[in-house]
């Protein structure tokens, strides 16, 4: 499924696309950062972020200031940690 709001794919079939990748380096982006944890604010795409960190070789999480000091819905936290 296609989101458009966000510009992303989500669902079953893009976590089997994805799954079947070979992923270098990976760029995430949070919704929200806050006593160390690391959130996004929807599930679909949250899934598709920790299945790709979970994937890539070298892992990168993208953030400005106004992102720190909140918390959403899906935690990213246990694929961000380094390897």
């Amino acid at each position: 499924m296609y989101r458009r709001r966000t510009a992303a794919f989500v669902g079953p079939m893009a976590e089997d696309a994805l799954r079947a990748l070979g992923i270098d380096t990976a760029f995430i982006g949070a919704n929200g950062i806050l006593d160390g944890d690391v959130s996004t604010s929807n599930m679909d795409e949250g899934r598709i972020q920790q299945l790709a960190f979970s994937k890539a070789d070298t892992r990168y999480l993208i953030a400005d200031s106004s992102r720190i000091g909140r918390r959403y819905i899906c935690p990213l936290q246990s694929e961000v940690g380094h390897r």
